[in-house]
């Protein structure tokens, strides 16, 4: 009698059949009925399919399913052949030869784009000269803003007298946040209205590549001890050039 009763309580219902894996197939139970048969033709051999629906071992008796994670088969590699490999190797010369006169056109547009802007700057009389900045600057007066565009530029730097960490009425981040975050738009806008649009107060500072890298930083665009400055990107509305 107790093993009898063993094997009733390990008793598999039959109206499912059970379902278990042997070397990456899924295969059930030899109990077959009528409707253990449309159920197992509903069950997939192998599972190679985005979803596989299986009975579940757990919740066997109340009937219920799951669907099982599906096993990704790795996509082949496409083999050009050599013919493949030859005509394509042209493209590629081609492409990375008309890259070169590109990328040199997209660096002389911007330079001179540049230039118009800081002589628009002089003519307003917003240009302030190497000696004037770094002597304020060292002196702890005033804040300097690094507006960048983008990664790869343009950058421009401003001067104002102001101390912009006391004054800004919204919370300063790093400039990849305020490039990522919307919340942060308000800095920007009142930045570049403040300071740095044509209306705005700061002064454009004069200086060569040689120049600046004596009070640059360890890292990249940043500056020694005892200088304040902000880097920031312009509002959203303006971050293309004009």
């Amino acid at each position: 009698m107790g093993r009898e009763a063993g094997k009733e309580a390990r008793f598999t219902p039959p109206h499912h059949p059970t379902v278990f894996r042997r070397r990456g197939r899924i295969e059930s139970s030899p109990v077959m009925n009528d409707e253990n048969s449309r159920l197992h033709a509903l069950t997939p051999k192998k599972v190679n399919e985005k979803r596989t629906l299986v009975p579940s071992p757990v919740n066997d008796i109340c009937g219920k399913w799951w669907i099982m994670p599906s096993v990704k088969t790795r996509n082949k590699p496409i083999k050009l052949g050599l013919v493949g490999g030859v005509l394509l190797l042209p493209l590629l010369l081609v492409g990375a030869v008309l890259s070169i006169p590109y990328t040199m056109v997209w660096r002389s547009v911007k330079s001179s784009r540049e230039r118009r802007f800081a002589n628009s700057m002089k003519a307003d009389g917003r240009i302030v000269d190497w000696e004037h900045f770094i002597g304020e600057i060292n002196a702890g007066h005033g804040t300097l803003i690094v507006e960048r565009f983008s990664f790869k530029g343009p950058i421009r730097m401003w001067w104002t007298g102001d101390d912009i960490y006391d004054l800004c009425p919204y919370p300063l981040v790093d400039w990849l946040t305020m490039a990522r975050e919307s919340r942060f738009d308000a800095v920007r806008d009142w930045c570049h209205s403040k300071y740095t649009s044509n209306t705005g107060s700061a002064l454009l500072v004069d200086g060569s590549n040689e120049q600046w890298g004596t009070i640059r930083g360890n890292s990249p665009l940043s500056f020694r001890d005892g200088i304040r400055y902000l880097e920031v990107p312009p509002p959203r509305r303006s971050s293309q050039l004009s």
